[in-house]
C-alpha cells in the first residue's frame, strides 16, 4: 500500500522547528522595549493634542450642534479650528463625538482628512449627526465622559484603510460646558508608524544572531519547495494564465499524489468543463443575438441582457432607416404563405448585411421591412440606405417596389413588459417620420427621403452625394415644417443622369412654389417634365400649381407639400 506523505506534515515539522528557534532569540531580544519607548512618547503627544482641543471646543455649542443637527456659520468656524489644529500637527484623526447613551453616540465634529486619508477611505463632509455604536472600540472615551479627566493612557487598534493595515493609539480628552458638566469627548488618533522603523532597528540587531539558522533552514525549504510546490504551481500558473487568456481545454501533466497532485487534477477537470461551458454560453449568446442586438443594451448603458431591469430607459440622439417594401399588401396578396416568407426573407437578405455593416442596429421588423437604429451617424444610415438599393438594382430589381426614409432626432430606449416576459422598445417621433418618409418615396419617384435635420449631421452631404430639394414636410405634432431631400444615389443610372440634368430647373420650381409664384413655379415644372417624363415629384408640383396659380387667395396657401 501507497502511504501518503503530503505537504501538511512536511511543512509542519520544518516551520514547527524554525518558530521555536527563531520566537525564542527575538522574543530575547526585543522582550521589554516596545512599551517603554513607543507608548510613552505617542501617549504624551496624542494627549496635548487631545487637551488642547478640548479647551477650545464649547460644550455648550457641542450639545446645541448635537440637538439641532444646523450647521451654523458658527459651527463652520469650529470646524475650521479644528481643521487648522489637525493640519499644524501630525495627528491621524481628529473629532469630537457626543455620547447619547452608554451605547451609541453622534458625531459633532470631523477634521479634514489629508490626501493621503482621502486615496485609502475616501473624501466626505464633517458628519454632524452620524450615528455611532460604541461598543468595545470607545471604552476609555466611556470612562472620560465619567471621571472628566483625559485617558490615562494609549488605545491600540489596528485597521484596514482601503487595502493597508495601520496601527492607531488613541486618546480621549473630555469637553465640558459652561456649567463644568462633561457633554463630550475629543479623540485624537495617531498613526504608529515610528514602529515600524524602531522594529527595523531592533531587527538589525537580530540578523547576525539569526543569520546562519535562517539561511540553513530557507536552503532547506527552498529545496523541498522547488521540487514539492514551486515547480508544479509555476505550471499551474501558466495553465491558468492560458485559461484567462480565453484558451480553454489545456491540461496539465500530473505527478505524484500530494495536494498539489490533487489541486491540478481538480484543475485539469475545471478546464474542461469550462471548455465546454463557454462553448454552449457562446452558441446561446449568438442565438439570443439574433433576436436582440447587444448594442441595444449598450444604448442603455448596460453591459449586457443581464444588467437590465424593467423599466430601465434612456434618451438619445439617433438616425433612424426605415426600409420596406412599397405596396407591401397588395405585393402578397396573391402569395401563398410559403411564397410571402421567401419573398420576405429574399429581400432581407439583400439589406440586412449593408446595416450591420455600417454599424446599424436593426431593431424591428415590419411587412417586408425593418427599423433601423443609429446613435449619432446619420451618414452610416445614409450609406447603408444607398448600398441597399444599389445592390437590389444590381440584381435586377429596380422595380421601384422599395423605397427608405431617414429621420434623425431624440429617441426613447426602454425595457417594458413584465417580470415574466420583457421586451427592448423604442419610442419616438422619429421613427413615424421615417416610416412616413418611406411610404412617401414613390410618390415623388424616390428611392431614399432625408429629413433636413439628418442631412445637416452629415458633412458636405452635397458634395459627396446626389441630393435634390423636394419640399417642405409640415409637423403636426411640432408644428413646424422641415425640409426633405432626396438623395437619388440608389436609382439607376438613367434616373441618375436625368434628375442631374434636371436637379437646378427642379429646385428653382420648388423655390418659386414656396415663394407662392406658383405660375413661374408651373413653368419651371413643364420644362422638367419636357426632359424627365417621369419625375413624379415633377407631376405632383405641377398639378398643385395648376390649382393655386389662378387663385385670388394665393398668397395664403401653404407651401409645404406634405403633412405628417
Amino acid at each position: 500500500m501507497k502511504i501518503k506523505f503530503g505537504l501538511r506534515p512536511k511543512f509542519f515539522i520544518i516551520f514547527l522547528a524554525f518558530v521555536l528557534v527563531l520566537s525564542g532569540v527575538i522574543s530575547y531580544v526585543l522582550r521589554g522595549s516596545y512599551e517603554d519607548t513607543i507608548i510613552d512618547k505617542y501617549y504624551d503627544h496624542a494627549i496635548s493634542i487631545a487637551r488642547l482641543a478640548a479647551s477650545v471646543t464649547d460644550g455648550d455649542r457641542v450639545r446645541y450642534y448635537a440637538q439641532t443637527g444646523r450647521r451654523t456659520s458658527q459651527y463652520v468656524e469650529d470646524l475650521d479650528r479644528l481643521n487648522n489644529m489637525k493640519e499644524q500637527t501630525d495627528v491621524y484623526y481628529l473629532y469630537v463625538m457626543y455620547p447619547l447613551d452608554e451605547e451609541t453616540g453622534i458625531y459633532i465634529f470631523d477634521a479634514k482628512l489629508t490626501e493621503e486619508q482621502k486615496e485609502l477611505i475616501g473624501d466626505a463632509e464633517s458628519p454632524l449627526g452620524e450615528q455611532v455604536e460604541f461598543g468595545n472600540d470607545f471604552d476609555s472615551a466611556l470612562a472620560v465622559m465619567e471621571t472628566g479627566e483625559p485617558s490615562p493612557g494609549l488605545d491600540i487598534t489596528t485597521t484596514i484603510q482601503g487595502n493597508i493595515s495601520q496601527t492607531l493609539a488613541s486618546v480621549y480628552a473630555p469637553v465640558f460646558d459652561s456649567g463644568g458638566e462633561t457633554v463630550a469627548f475629543v479623540g485624537v488618533d495617531v498613526n504608529m508608524t515610528d514602529v515600524e522603523t524602531y522594529v527595523q532597528e531592533a531587527t538589525i540587531q537580530i540578523q547576525e544572531a539569526i543569520a546562519v539558522i535562517t539561511l540553513t533552514c530557507f536552503a532547506v525549504l527552498l529545496v523541498i519547495m522547488q521540487f514539492s510546490i514551486l515547480g508544479p504551481v509555476k505550471k499551474l500558473k501558466i495553465a491558468a494564465e492560458n485559461l484567462a487568456d480565453g484558451k480553454y481545454g489545456q491540461l496539465i501533466r500530473v505527478r505524484g499524489s500530494d495536494e498539489i497532485s490533487e489541486i491540478t487534477r481538480v484543475f485539469n477537470r475545471m478546464s474542461l468543463n469550462i471548455q465546454n461551458h463557454v462553448g454552449e454560453i457562446n452558441t446561446i449568446n449568438e442565438a439570443y443575438h439574433r433576436y436582440v442586438p447587444s448594442r441595444f443594451f449598450r444604448l442603455l448603458g448596460k453591459e449586457s441582457v443581464l444588467d437590465t431591469r424593467l423599466g430601465d430607459q434612456r434618451q438619445r440622439q439617433l438616425a433612424v432607416l426605415n426600409f420596406n417594401v412599397i405596396d407591401f399588401d397588395q405585393t402578397i396578396r396573391q402569395m401563398s404563405s410559403e411564397e410571402m416568407f421567401a419573398f420576405i426573407n429574399r429581400i432581407l437578405r439583400q439589406a440586412i448585411p449593408d446595416v450591420v455593416q455600417s454599424e446599424g442596429m436593426i431593431e424591428t421588423f415590419q411587412d417586408g421591412g425593418f427599423t433601423a437604429l443609429y446613435p449619432d451617424e446619420c451618414e452610416k444610415a445614409l450609406n447603408a440606405a444607398v448600398s441597399i438599393c444599389q445592390r437590389l438594382n444590381s440584381l435586377g430589381q429596380e422595380n421601384r417596389s422599395y423605397s427608405v426614409g431617414i429621420a434623425y432626432g431624440s429617441v426613447m430606449l426602454g425595457v417594458v413588459g413584465d417580470q415574466a416576459r420583457m421586451s427592448a422598445l423604442s419610442i419616438s417621433q422619429q421613427t413615424a417620420v421615417a416610416g412616413f418618409l418611406q411610404k412617401l418615396a414613390p410618390k415623388y419617384y424616390s428611392h431614399i427621403l432625408i429629413t433636413g435635420s439628418a442631412a445637416s449631421q452629415i458633412e458636405d452631404l452635397f458634395q459627396l452625394y446626389h441630393v435634390r430639394t423636394i419640399g417642405y414636410l409640415y409637423n403636426t405634432f411640432t408644428n413646424r415644417m422641415e425640409k426633405i431631400y432626396d438623395v437619388y444615389d440608389g436609382d439607376n443610372e438613367e434616373d441618375r443622369r436625368r434628375k442631374d440634368m434636371t436637379r437646378q430647373m427642379f429646385e428653382k420650381g420648388v423655390s418659386l412654389f414656396c415663394a407662392r409664384k406658383f405660375y413661374e413655379a408651373r413653368n419651371a415644372f413643364v420644362e422638367v417634365l419636357k426632359q424627365f417624363r417621369r419625375d413624379a415629384a415633377a407631376r405632383e408640383y405641377l398639378y398643385l400649381c395648376n390649382q393655386y396659380y389662378q387663385r385670388d387667395d394665393a398668397g395664403e396657401i401653404d407651401i409645404y407639400i406634405e403633412r405628417f
